[in-house]
């Protein structure tokens, strides 16, 4: 589950490279410039705070954010994994002593701005810092302590990086290897003065000997209590009284613990301070886009101009530089894009569309899925939820619903390289009198048997399961909070009846709705909703044997067993498409829509129709734009 909150929090998409189109690319276009809008200013911290979230702000992530380079990235917008500062791809993971290890390669030929050579030192010293101060936010995702210990530059072309377990694809190739890299020569100092406040080993050597040692006085205390309760007498009271002794030896230690964590935590919080406030003043960058310059129009409205690295690998961006021009209100952003002053709106608003430009439209990763209980009764049986699965047109549920976009898959059809085409839902593709027809085929082939059949004019009535008896009256819950999810509930109750299957909708408060689907297993289905990470190994956080859901196959164990440590990316490419597979011929869910955002635009155009949370999510993928007719 803390999976699936982490996804839900995360504040941006991985940093993009390419691009592989959906749409027919236009021939090669030139432009001086592109021109953004963003809502409200962008903070100027250094890069330590600003991928720690320091003062958070989308602004800033849009227009700093490729300011450093990347090992690697994701693809706009079907999320492949490609080099970027790597020269190709890493090595292959292998145990190393008590170490899970594997080196990059590096790309020595590229330069900072500076003209200094970026070297593995780079990517070690970076990596270092952020586990030396504890980094949270977006470094602690992408180097994350729980499982990294650290990175080496054994040579100046070669990483190798050290881990404390097998690392996933998603730890690795989409985690540490997507992490933002700084130059070690300007910030090594720097990064010294602020290690001043870090805590002493000594301290950090108390915590570990306090903690050794209330195991060892909880196993002491245990032991006295358990002879308390056997002894009389004499013996009784001197047991008694050596137990008073070790619990007060306990609580104090207890207590000692406590306040050298509190101690630890305080220097840790003035040590991460220390490094916000460093001074970045003509740091060398050597990312896709660099700063070019600033200019304010007035105390609430700035430009903001980037210009690329021609020394960057990756695509050539079509415009000479981006210019951002902030604006104190949406209001005033959509009329400097009706006058002509900008090309594009970047407005964090789903709703953000202009009728007088041309609009992107585009599915996010807010994914919605009906959820069956299968220790319900009645539910355990494959052949009931995939005849419930053959009735649901997601087509026809996103027109209903208006503003959705239909969800098809158990991973989002747009990122192609952990999409499984083939692994289709019961009846996908059939009209609405042949779903009918199928899934009355699919309960008769499971046994069921109907008082009245259903029919494509006339809705089934007194279904019985197979082994006769009738088949339990069910509830769906929806989160009353949710107008699209009731909705969905409504359309997915309608189909149920349409069976036969006794099912009636209940709205309740989303918190009761989380408790009976995550805690307490009191439900039969429910509409549910995410925001999913790129990575797809949000499956097994569902369904492997730890997994939140109620439905733990031996199949799905053993394909997430693998895919937990499992760092070939094609190995754990094939593991999704196999996981999609076995969810799609089980359905334990149905995929029914994701939300969508919209982006407004002229005189430019991309080479895709559509991109996941949209080109807001992508920060207006300035280096992927052409100019077009306005």
């Amino acid at each position: 589950m803390l999976a699936i909150l982490a996804a839900a929090c995360a504040t941006g998409p991985a940093l993009i490279a390419g691009s592989t189109p959906t749409s027919t690319v236009r021939a090669a276009a030139h432009a001086p410039e592109i021109r953004l809008a963003l809502i409200g200013q962008a903070t100027d911290n250094n890069v330590w705070a600003l991928f720690a979230g320091a003062d958070y702000s989308y602004n800033s992530y849009a227009v700093r954010a490729q300011y450093w380079p990347r090992l690697y990235a994701a693809s706009i917008p079907d999320q492949a994994f490609e080099p970027l500062a790597a020269s190709g791809l890493p090595a292959g993971m292998h145990q190393e002593g008590i170490f899970h290890t594997a080196t990059v390669p590096v790309r020595t030929e590229l330069q900072w701005t500076d003209a200094t050579p970026f070297t593995a030192q780079d990517v070690a010293f970076t990596v270092n810092t952020t586990l030396r101060f504890q980094l949270g936010f977006d470094w602690h995702d992408y180097y994350d302590p729980e499982i990294l210990d650290h990175a080496e530059a054994v040579a100046p072309d070669t990483v190798e990086f050290f881990f404390q377990r097998a690392p996933g694809v998603d730890v690795w190739q989409y985690g540490a290897l997507q992490g933002p890299l700084v130059q070690q020569r300007f910030w090594a100092s720097k990064v010294a003065v602020a290690a001043e406040s870090l805590p002493p080993d000594e301290l950090r050597a108390n915590i570990d000997a306090l903690s050794a040692r209330i195991v060892t006085l909880q196993e002491e205390v245990n032991k006295l209590y358990a002879a308390t309760l056997a002894a009389q007498g004499q013996q009784a009271r001197a047991l008694q009284a050596d137990l008073r002794r070790q619990q007060g030896n306990l609580d104090e230690a207890s207590n000692d613990l406590a306040e050298a964590e509190t101690e630890l935590q305080q220097a840790m919080h003035a040590a991460r301070l220390a490094l916000f406030e460093q001074d970045d003043s003509g740091e060398p960058l050597l990312g896709a886009w660099l700063p070019a310059e600033t200019s304010w129009d007035s105390a609430a409205e700035a430009t903001i101009v980037n210009i690329p690295n021609p020394g960057f690998p990756g695509p050539v961006p079509n415009f000479d530089r981006a210019v951002y021009n902030t604006y104190e209100t949406s209001d005033a952003a959509t009329r400097a894009l009706a006058d002509g002053e900008v090309n594009l709106i970047l407005d964090l608003r789903p709703d953000a569309s202009g009728s007088s430009t041309a609009a992107m439209t585009s599915p996010t990763r807010s994914m919605r899925f009906l959820l069956f209980n299968l220790g319900s009764p009645g539910l355990g049986d494959a052949s009931l939820r995939r005849a419930l699965a053959c009735l649901i047109d997601q087509d026809e549920l996103a027109g209903l619903l208006g503003d959705a976009a239909p969800l098809r898959s158990f991973v989002p059809q747009a990122e192609s390289t952990w999409h499984n085409a083939e692994a289709r839902l019961p009846c996908a593709g059939l009209e609405a009198a042949s779903r009918v027809a199928q899934a009355v085929e699919i309960l008769k082939a499971g046994g069921y048997t109907w008082q009245q059949e259903p029919s494509a004019a006339e809705s089934g009535a007194g279904l019985n399961g197979p082994d006769g008896t009738e088949v339990p009256r069910m509830q769906l819950l929806a989160p009353v909070s949710d107008e699209s999810r009731t909705a969905a509930a409504a359309y997915v109750e309608q189909r149920g009846l349409m069976l036969g299957i006794p099912l009636s909708m209940r709205s309740v408060a989303a918190d009761a709705l989380d408790y009976a689907v995550l805690s307490s297993y009191d439900y039969d289905m429910a509409v549910v909703g995410w925001r999913l990470s790129p990575y797809p190994g949000y499956l097994c956080d569902w369904f492997n044997a730890e997994g939140v859901f109620n439905y733990h196959p031996t199949s799905v164990i053993s394909l997430c067993g693998e895919l937990a440590v499992t760092s070939d990316l094609d190995r754990a490419r094939g593991l999704v498409l196999d996981l999609q597979g076995a969810l799609g011929e089980d359905v334990p869910m149905v995929p029914l829509f994701s939300t969508v955002t919209h982006d407004s635009f002229r005189g430019i155009g991309y080479p895709f129709a559509a991109v996941l949370d949209g080109l807001t999510g992508a920060y207006g993928a300035p280096e992927l734009a052409f100019p077009a007719e306005p």
